[in-house]
C-alpha cells in the first residue's frame, strides 16, 4: 500500500493534480489506532508552545555539531503521529511482510531501496505505539540502545536569554 501512495509522481504533478490524495492528511489513519496506540501519540513534545519555541530558538543558537544526534536536542515524548506517517511514506524502503512467527512474536521484513534509506525509526515508533517492543533491527549489528532525552527546559531558557549555544559540558557544569 505504501508503494501505491508514492508511484512515480512527482511533488509537482501531486500539486497540480485535482484527484492526488495525500497519504497522511486524506485518510483516517487515527481510526486504526487502538486505545494504547492513541495516549501513545497523546504524548508528545509541542513545539508550538513557549517550550517549543525556546527549543527552536536555542538550536539556531547552537553550532551544528553539538546538536546533530546530541540526546540534549531530543524532545521528551513520543513522534507525532502524522510526521511518522510522513516518514514511513516517504522512508527510501519498501514494506515486504509482517508475518507472525509465534504467538506473541512477529517480524517486519522491509528492504532499503537507496543509501542512506532514512532508518526504520519511524518503523519502531509504530510499533512501540501499540505497546509491542523491538528486540532486534537488522540495520545495525548491535541492538541501538534507546537515547533516552536530556532535554533541560530550564537551561535552554537560560542559555536563549544569555544568546548562548549548547555545548555538552554544559549539562555537567551547569548550575541555575
Amino acid at each position: 500500500m505504501k508503494d501505491e501512495f508514492r508511484k512515480d509522481i512527482n511533488l509537482e504533478d501531486k500539486q497540480n493534480d485535482l484527484n492526488y490524495k495525500d497519504p497522511v492528511d486524506d485518510y483516517q489513519w487515527k481510526n486504526y489506532l487502538d486505545e494504547k496506540a492513541i495516549a501513545h501519540f497523546k504524548n508528545t513534545f509541542d513545539f508550538n508552545s513557549e517550550e517549543g519555541i525556546i527549543y527552536w530558538k536555542l538550536l539556531e543558537l547552537t553550532e551544528p555539531e553539538n546538536r546533530l544526534d546530541h540526546p540534549f536536542f531530543k524532545t521528551p515524548g513520543n513522534w507525532d503521529f502524522e510526521s511518522m506517517l510522513d516518514a514511513i511514506f516517504n522512508g527510501y524502503y519498501v514494506l515486504i511482510d509482517l508475518v507472525k512467527e509465534k504467538r506473541d512474536r512477529g517480524c517486519l521484513y522491509y528492504q532499503p531501496t537507496a543509501y542512506p534509506f532514512g532508518g526504520s525509526d519511524s518503523l519502531v515508533e509504530l510499533i512501540k505505539s501499540f505497546g509491542n517492543r523491538i528486540t532486534y533491527n537488522s540495520r545495525s549489528k548491535h541492538s541501538k540502545p534507546v537515547i533516552e532525552s536530556q532535554w533541560d527546559y530550564e537551561l535552554a531558557k537560560e542559555l536563549v536569554r544569555q544568546g548562548i549555544g549548547f555545548t555538552p559540558e554544559l549539562l555537567h557544569n551547569w548550575k541555575i
